[in-house]
């Protein structure tokens, strides 16, 4: 009867890894996408190591994109609030009289962050989908994707100061 071979700290580390897997469906490090069974990912190719140190979800070029958005979307929820809140209390006349402070000329830039604003919940679940990608994106991007939020808060507050010292 022969010897069977001595197993490697590899093939347990392979075995116990293929084990979580078809355990627990971990999502993918590489793509979020939810592994199944075997060792690597269906949809990237990637094969995950196993290791004590757990992969950071949360990276510095994430935050830097997903906490501006994210506020953005808190103002335009609490704008709407307000809109809609003087709407009910003032009628239509003094709904409609809100829009008459904006000069035509910012009304191109008006219009813009409104429909950030508006676009911002959908932006802030694609960064959340995309969170494990984006440290593979250039850092310009990254740079554009998080500092566009906080020019339409800075164009916001340029125009408040503006319609309030008349």
């Amino acid at each position: 009867m022969m010897d069977s071979e001595p197993t490697t700290d590899v093939d347990i580390r392979t075995q116990l890894l293929a084990r979580f897997i078809d355990t627990h469906h971990p999502d993918c490090p590489g793509c979020g996408y939810q592994l199944s069974s075997g060792i690597s990912c269906s949809e990237c190719g990637i094969t995950p190591h196993l290791s004590l140190n757990p992969h950071n979800r949360f990276s510095l070029p994430w935050l830097f994109i997903f906490i501006p958005w994210l506020s953005l979307v808190g103002r335009g929820i609490l704008n709407w609030m307000l809109l809609l809140a003087l709407l009910i209390q003032g009628g239509t006349e003094s709904f409609l009289a809100s829009f008459q402070m904006v000069s035509p000329s910012q009304a191109p830039f008006v219009l813009s962050l409104e429909l950030m604003q508006i676009g911002s919940p959908l932006i802030v679940f694609i960064f959340w989908r995309k969170r494990h990608r984006i440290r593979q994106w250039k850092h310009s991007t990254i740079f554009l994707l998080g500092i566009l939020p906080v020019l339409g808060w800075c164009y916001n507050l340029l125009t408040a100061a503006q319609v309030i010292n008349g």
